[in-house]
């Protein structure tokens, strides 16, 4: 997997606001070869794994299973997964693969009428630790095979610094929390944004079917949202980084604990050999410097 430094001022706006845009994080023959290998799916009569919830939205979960080669490679794509994996720590998984088309609503549709449903991810995590005690978990990507531009698009909105927001936001009367940001996004780009960020779809309007892939990547002692176990086959066919990210916690230490460091050793080797900084490797580097500085 190609490396891709997180520079100080891309961690410092992620951390701050909840997201990055990342410009050309797919080559147009990689955003070409995905959007093709989504339409064969979504053209296809396959139900499992299926998660089309309405007239207007169809796709498909643990997508990297069904989709092919382009769906396997995105698994370590370098320009995005590589800062995920700084954003969170060395110890890392595939946490959730997932297609979403969201086709246009009808001819006179009321956007007001149509709630965007703005939440935080991972299922009890808000609920259980509370939005005080709440952490970043995950990181998820959303690569954008479609041109989002415009909340009528149908594209995923942010509200910019709500993952260190301690309380419950009050929304606004047309449903919206402070700071939304709707972003302006073409075919290749992605868009990174972690579980405690609040975001919903923007109601699509537009002419154009929404089309997008989101890879989401949590820590290993996580249980991924939509698989416990890839196929032999797919796993014979992926790099040994990619195997990393898909390998469950079946190994146990000598105290009959499951272990995180015993098999995983590609990822682990990767992230030494290029200096990489994990979460709260980088925060404590900055309590240092600041305690330095202070000197």
């Amino acid at each position: 997997m190609d490396f891709h430094l997180l520079d100080p001022e891309q961690r410092a706006r992620f951390d701050e606001q909840g997201y990055l845009i990342i410009r050309g994080a797919l080559s147009p023959q990689q955003c070409t070869a995905l959007d093709q290998a989504a339409q064969c799916l979504i053209d296809s009569p396959q139900v499992h794994d299926r998660a089309r919830m309405s007239a207007t939205y169809d796709g498909f979960r643990n997508v990297l299973a069904s989709g092919g080669e382009p769906f396997e490679r995105l698994l370590t794509n370098g320009s995005t997964v590589s800062l995920a994996a700084q954003l969170l720590s060395r110890n890392l998984q595939l946490h959730t693969s997932q297609l979403i088309f969201k086709y246009p609503e009808a001819t006179g549709a009321d956007p007001q009428a149509l709630s965007p449903g703005w939440h935080r991810d991972i299922h009890t995590i808000p609920s259980d630790l509370g939005d005080a005690g709440n952490n970043r978990f995950e990181v998820k990507i959303a690569y954008y095979l479609s041109a989002a531009s415009g909340r009528a698009s149908g594209v995923t909105m942010v509200a910019r610094g709500s993952n260190t927001w301690t309380t419950a936001p009050r929304f606004d009367a047309a449903g919206d929390p402070p700071a939304v940001v709707v972003p302006d996004l073409s075919p290749g780009d992605a868009l990174l944004f972690e579980n405690r960020t609040w975001h919903a779809a923007a109601v699509n309007t537009s002419s154009v079917v929404r089309r997008c892939v989101i890879y989401g990547y949590s820590y290993r002692w996580i249980r991924p949202d939509d698989w416990t176990e890839q196929s032999p086959e797919l796993l014979a066919r992926l790099s040994p980084i990619a195997r990393d990210l898909l390998t469950p916690m079946h190994w146990k230490d000598k105290e009959g604990r499951f272990d995180l460091n015993s098999n995983i050793p590609a990822l682990h080797a990767w992230f030494e050999r290029h200096g990489a900084m994990g979460a709260a490797q980088a925060a404590s580097e900055r309590r240092l410097l600041g305690a330095g500085a202070g000197a």
